[in-house]
């Protein structure tokens, strides 16, 4: 299998808001050496099934 392109990681965080999402970028992944974030906001409440709590 050849994979063509940039290698790309992704990272799946939970933040109540838009400033905290910010300040855990600025911490924990700018100082990892990533020199471009592509950074996609999915606002969308939690799915909840019958009888869950």
């Amino acid at each position: 299998m050849k994979v063509t392109g940039e290698p790309r990681l992704m990272f799946r965080v939970r933040a109540s808001d838009r400033q905290e999402l910010l300040g855990f970028l600025d911490r924990k992944i700018r100082p990892l050496g990533f020199r471009r974030l592509d950074v996609r906001l999915i606002l969308d409440r939690p799915v909840r099934y019958p009888g869950s709590v």
